[in-house]
């Protein structure tokens, strides 16, 4: 029997949830059954092409290092994703897209006869930058090209509705590596004793890129306001982008810069990982503006952190689970709830339970190896 060939599509390719997605899927393929291949418009990391070459595949990206006007990545990358099609023989292509621009990348697909054509929503909301375009086309995408996908995929229920309407589609986990993410608790001690904080500190905060849609300078000034109460707080933030400096610098203006730490991305070359991080906090917060079903926030339940998160966010656990969604415009409730869920935490000794939640993680359907299991069902038709 011969191989399935599966060609991932992704805008962008960097480090990220999409990102996270995809290697999370690629690594539990059936590698008897399977074989891959990534195409993306354009890129602003190469920290995953390692692991990629190791699974035998190969990533095609457009604009490499480089992220031109909306109307040129989407001229030019329609055009280099028609020739690779028409070069190469794929049995599935399946598109992670943020916005109804997806539809087109399966029309050419089906063009060339492409049999399982997938689009798989990752938003629930257009990003910044180019809002009125990016409407008309997200439109036009949806109306014209909507019935050239064989299956319709979202991360969450808003994530569906957005990119489908009332068109059918199936919800499906992002999965993790659930075992990845167990709580450590002497990782927690060694890597506050590697910022200088006690382990008494609390310590809130969240992984993932610095961008309008994370809402990271509100996380400043739920730190803010948690200094204003003379907690010892700190607020971690993990990752790169954008807004790297900015926040930088508000938090220098508002005067807690050193109760600011940002160690730049994790990556899997770095010497400290997501999950260590994550055994470091005693809150995963996360104020974004918008979201699919973040992968961050499935990895810190997989940690057992309680989650303070938007009302933008979906549910992660269930109603046993301390889990709040907060709105995004009063950073005091927030800094209320973050010093509540400290002290619950000390006084049922949830730091002791905190393993068990990757447990919970898998039986509530997170573990990537679930996820792809589904998917290779839908792969083969």
């Amino acid at each position: 029997m011969s191989m399935t060939k599966v060609l991932f599509y992704t805008e962008a390719w960097g480090i990220g949830g999409i990102e996270s997605f995809v290697m999370n899927t690629v690594e539990t393929l059936n590698r008897d059954e399977f074989s891959f291949d990534i195409f993306s418009t354009h890129d602003w990391s190469d920290v995953h092409d390692e692991r990629i070459s190791q699974l035998h595949g190969h990533r095609y990206v457009v604009f490499k290092g480089n992220k031109p006007g909306f109307i040129k990545r989407l001229l030019d990358s329609s055009k280099a994703w028609d020739t690779l099609l028409s070069q190469r023989r794929y049995d599935v292509v399946h598109i992670n897209a943020m916005n109804g621009l997806g539809f087109v990348y399966s029309a050419i697909a089906k063009r060339h006869k492409v049999p399982v054509r997938i689009v798989h929503s990752h938003n629930s909301r257009f990003g910044s930058g180019s809002k009125t375009v990016k409407t008309i086309a997200h439109i036009i995408g949806k109306t014209v090209f909507g019935g050239s996908a064989t299956s319709c995929l979202a991360c969450s229920q808003d994530a569906g509705t957005y990119l489908f309407g009332r068109k059918k589609f199936t919800t499906i986990h992002n999965g993790i590596d659930t075992e990845k993410y167990v709580f450590d608790e002497g990782k927690r001690i060694e890597m506050r004793q590697r910022f200088g904080l006690s382990q008494d500190a609390l310590v809130f905060g969240a992984v993932g890129r610095l961008s309008e849609a994370k809402n990271p300078l509100f996380q400043v000034d739920v730190l803010c306001d948690l200094c204003g109460k003379k907690m010892p707080a700190y607020l971690l933030l993990v990752g790169d982008g954008p807004l790297n400096e900015k926040i930088k610098a508000y938090a220098e203006e508002q005067g807690v810069t050193d109760r600011l730490i940002m160690p730049g991305a994790a990556t899997p070359e770095s010497a400290m990982q997501v999950q260590d991080y994550l055994s470091m906090l005693d809150v995963f917060s996360m104020p974004s503006a918008f979201e699919g079903f973040p992968i961050a926030a499935i990895e810190a339940y997989a940690n057992g952190l309680d989650l303070a998160l938007s009302e933008a966010v979906p549910v992660i656990g269930d109603t046993e689970d301390a889990e709040m969604h907060l709105p995004i415009d009063d950073a005091s409730q927030w800094a209320d709830a973050i010093q509540q869920i400290q002290v619950q935490m000390k006084a049922k000794n949830r730091l002791g339970n905190r393993p068990e939640k990757a447990r919970k993680a898998r039986s509530l359907g997170y573990d990537r190896k679930q996820v792809t299991r589904t998917l290779e069902e839908l792969y083969q038709g």
